[in-house]
């Protein structure tokens, strides 16, 4: 789960410490996250069990790339996978009807990857 105030990533990629790996995320912003709980809540015959994910698994090294590029900085380095790589679809949740502000990381970041490098080339 991402969103405002999350930069954790946002501050690797900048200062260079960031290691882009091949493992999948599955990534959600935090606006959609209540959303989705929210619409569930109002399905009359739920499935039992939705996939709270974004509409684009990416590995981290997608979303590492694409930040760097936002702010302007080098690619990050290749780093190791050690996790679990898994692909998670959110057929199921989009089926009942939820519509994502954020379909993709690249919606939900880019505010916030704009709005930090702002500020740190300001605090420069």
């Amino acid at each position: 789960i991402y969103g405002p105030g999350r930069l954790r990533l946002v501050r690797k990629v900048w200062s260079g410490e960031a290691r882009a790996t091949e493992g999948w995320t599955n990534r959600i912003h935090v606006e959609d996250c209540g959303g989705v709980l929210h619409h569930l809540m109002g399905v009359s015959e739920p499935a039992p069990l939705y996939l709270g994910s974004d509409d684009e698994p990416a590995t981290t090294a997608d979303v590492l790339t694409w930040m760097a590029s936002e702010l302007g900085k080098p690619t990050p380095d290749a780093g190791e996978t050690t996790r679990l790589n898994k692909r998670c679809r959110n057929a199921r949740l989009r089926q009942s009807g939820y519509s994502f502000t954020y379909p993709t990381f690249r919606e939900g970041y880019l505010d916030i990857v704009r709005a930090f490098a702002t500020e740190q080339r300001a605090d420069s």
